[in-house]
């Protein structure tokens, strides 16, 4: 009897004893998608975080054993709905989160969950901070900024051409 994922993990969430484990095949344990399976709960992601070091060990069926120990049991498995990745509601300020996002290294979801924070310090001196990162005259005009004020509010001559070297 070969058996899924899903059934694996309905398995590790209500049977007490794992004994089962040991009559599975090792090429019937998707080892990954059982432990992304397992993460969907919120309930129990300290203890599946706990797991994930143990993801890479060769032996299948020790992760499986590990997660039935640690798991906590339930008279049914719980619906999880699928998780998907959240999206920053406010379009405005994209362009400026996602620079940012570039510049820190940060993961797509953790710049959703801060996002107020960042929008709430660049309200401060929207100028200041189009300027530190440079956004393009487009993202000034969008929030109502003279784009002027990039160059610090003053015109300079700037030479180009030939006329850099004085001819």
């Amino acid at each position: 009897m070969v058996m899924s994922p899903f059934d694996i993990v309905k398995k590790i969430y209500t049977l007490k004893s794992f004994n089962w484990v040991y009559e599975l095949n090792d090429n019937e344990i998707d080892v990954y998608m059982i432990q992304k399976t397992l993460s969907m709960n919120p309930q129990i992601l300290d203890a599946v975080r706990g797991l994930r070091k143990y993801t890479k060990n060769p032996d299948k069926k020790q992760y499986l054993a590990l997660a039935c120990a640690v798991i906590p049991k339930y008279s049914k498995a719980p619906y999880i709905p699928y998780l998907k990745a959240k999206t920053v509601n406010d379009d405005i300020y994209k362009p400026v989160l996602d620079k940012i996002q570039k510049i820190l290294r940060l993961t797509h979801n953790d710049i959703v969950d801060e996002a107020k924070y960042y929008i709430a310090e660049i309200e401060k001196d929207k100028e200041h901070w189009f300027r530190k990162l440079g956004m393009s005259k487009e993202i000034w005009i969008k929030h109502g900024l003279d784009f002027e004020e990039m160059r610090g509010g003053e015109q300079r001559d700037i030479k180009v051409g030939l006329e850099m070297f004085g001819l």
